[in-house]
């Protein structure tokens, strides 16, 4: 929670030029941080209304949640967030992590109301099989990097964005891979399909230099002469790509190469690039590592040449996330919160180690973070699945074990045999040779949940594969889920 407040510090100065407007006491703008609020003076009466804690729904909450399902008659029983919010700036930190910015009267039909706000995440199999979710854009299968969904609700009822106004998502993850792009989910046949695939922003925010020490998570506390070179002419460092996180991580991999003059070279290429994006000094270093010789840099071993490709690769990975510049610079008053922070907690406290995948939207609903899994491999139509019993809803869902992806399945006449791509349309490819794993979930005329799994093999024969489907005695879905699937 420390970490994030502090994260919440500096993406406050990253959103707009008038960086001092964003977190004032006095202005009486909003920070709802997972399960905490904090709320400035002339706000402090109101407190009691505002709700001080974020809510996850019940099942039993009145609020229609239609919108949260993928298919109505097939509970998925993964709650929503719950934030209530004024009409103020707003930033929300979210469980997962996630940061999403709300400007001022943001919403419809909200110039003094309170708004309830619904987010859901799916960062990892078992959450996209709790709410219904498949990685597929169009006819084409994607690797999932992180999905969110966003929907208000003013006196119950929905609202939209209104016109003119944007909200900013970052999604939290280890590493940018320029494959990467933002996908809009929409419903078609009561499947998502993910779609209208763009750019994912490459900027980083700035942290600054005075915080920065040999010892703090950025640095980690390899070399000290390495980190002594940055701080002799720190001032020529401030709001570029070394005062970052994401510098931190590249920082470290130099640190990694444990030979004084490499690391210093290596590092200069950073230092003397400042105006160049980053992606392209990370290639450059990664080039000037691959043609090392032996008369450059005196005698090396086998094992030295080892050593130094494990850590050419690494900036090979770098220069693939494709990151530019920074974002914008601290103003004097984010530079005084931020100080309180450092004060409260610690010289040491820093910035956690973390990449925000960053894009804007201008309507509610699902968003998420995909690149597209380009394989050989069969159409999804001849891969079946059957099930034994036909109950009043059934879903079928083919995870594979080795991506982040899943793919639902269109259900025949007869309602017992389930194929994963729909005839009338361009047919999906499944990777031959990539395990997998079918799960059929149902629910019966008594709310009971039933289900049935198998784990095989895509063949380029497929064979079909045969469900049988138990009575889990359960109407608790993520707990059904939680319990068998090893996902």
């Amino acid at each position: 929670m420390k970490i994030l407040r502090l994260i919440l510090f500096v993406f406050l100065a990253a959103c707009t030029g008038k960086n001092s407007e964003y977190y004032q006491e006095s202005e009486g703008n909003d920070v709802v941080v997972n399960n905490e609020i904090e709320v400035s003076a002339d706000v402090v009466d109101s407190i009691e209304s505002l709700k001080t804690t974020s809510q996850v729904l019940s099942e039993k909450e009145s609020v229609d949640k239609k919108e949260y399902r993928g298919k109505p008659d097939l509970p998925m029983s993964a709650a929503p967030q719950e934030f209530y919010i004024g009409t103020k700036d707003t930033l929300l930190i979210t469980q997962k992590g996630s940061r999403i910015y709300i400007p001022e009267k943001c919403f419809t039909a909200a110039e003094s109301k309170k708004v309830s706000l619904h987010i859901r995440e799916a960062f990892t199999k078992k959450e996209m099989l709790m709410n219904g979710l498949q990685t597929i854009n169009n006819d084409k299968l994607l690797i999932a990097n992180g999905m969110i969904e966003i929907r208000a609700w003013i006196d119950g009822k929905p609202v939209e964005i209104a016109r003119g106004k944007n909200i900013m998502i970052e999604l939290p993850h280890k590493n940018i891979a320029k494959e990467y792009k933002i996908f809009d989910g929409d419903w078609e046949d009561n499947k998502m399909n993910w779609a209208n695939p763009r750019e994912i922003s490459r900027e980083m925010l700035p942290i600054p230099m005075k915080y920065l020490s040999p010892r703090s998570l950025v640095f980690a506390g390899y070399s000290k002469p390495l980190f002594d070179k940055i701080q002799h002419d720190k001032d020529t460092y401030e709001n570029t790509y070394i005062a970052t996180a994401q510098f931190g991580e590249r920082f470290v991999a130099i640190a990694g190469i444990r030979d004084g003059q490499i690391m210093s070279d290596a590092l200069d290429f950073y230092l003397n690039n400042l105006k160049k994006p980053l992606w392209e000094v990370d290639l450059a270093i990664y080039n000037f590592l691959n043609t090392l010789k032996s008369s450059e840099y005196g005698f090396l071993t086998e094992d030295d040449i080892v050593h130094y490709q494990h850590y050419t690769q690494k900036f090979r990975n770098f220069s693939e996330e494709r990151l530019t510049y920074v974002k914008s610079r601290l103003s004097d008053r984010d530079s005084a919160l931020i100080n309180r922070y450092i004060q409260s907690n610690g010289s040491d406290a820093i910035v956690a180690n973390i990449v925000f995948n960053s894009f804007s939207v201008s309507r509610l609903g699902w968003y998420n973070i995909d690149k597209f899994l380009l394989v050989e491999g069969i159409r999804g139509n001849r891969q079946k699945a059957t099930i034994d019993t036909v109950l009043k809803s059934t879903r079928v869902f083919l995870i594979l074990k080795n991506y982040n992806s899943v793919l639902e399945g269109y259900q025949k006449a007869d309602g017992r045999e389930f194929s994963f791509s729909k005839e009338s349309k361009s047919l999906i490819i499944l990777p031959i040779g990539e395990p997998a794993l079918v799960v059929a979930i149902g629910i019966d005329d008594q709310e009971q949940i039933h289900l049935a799994f198998e784990e095989f093999i895509i063949d380029k024969n497929p064979r079909p594969v045969s469900l049988k489907m138990e009575n889990t005695g359960s109407s608790d879905m993520e707990k059904v889920i939680q319990e068998k699937l090893k996902i």
